[in-house]
């Protein structure tokens, strides 16, 4: 039995990664069955990308409340070993024709400044 459950970007840019030789790429907002393993993978560096474009370590904080966002767990679906890529096949052409996932802007940590007076 393989589990699969709903990969999607929830952030503003698209992101591409590899697996096995072959490349992804994820639109914001679009999500996309897979095998939850693989969703695990490209949340993984998908998170790390935007930990580091925020100027934060990837082990920072925020890491487990980003990961959650990039895998919808209430549309886990489990399939047969044999029926693996049909059953991804239909899941992810009716997931096209749904609703887009909520796209969420960086959050930007402000500094204050003491104001200069001249």
């Amino acid at each position: 039995m393989a589990k699969m459950v709903q990969f999607v970007n929830p952030f503003v840019e698209s992101f591409t990664w590899t697996w096995n030789s072959d490349s992804y790429t994820f639109k914001p907002g679009q999500p996309t069955f897979m095998e939850d393993w693989k969703a695990d993978h490209f949340a993984k560096h998908l998170v790390d990308r935007e930990l580091l474009m925020g100027g934060k370590m990837v082990n920072h904080s925020t890491r487990a409340e980003l990961l959650k966002k990039c895998i919808l767990k209430d549309e886990e679906v489990v399939v047969s070993d044999g029926k693996v890529a049909m059953e991804l096949a239909k899941l992810n052409k009716s997931a096209k024709r749904g609703p887009k996932a909520k796209v969420e802007a960086p959050v930007e940590e402000k500094e204050e400044f003491e104001e200069i007076k001249a």
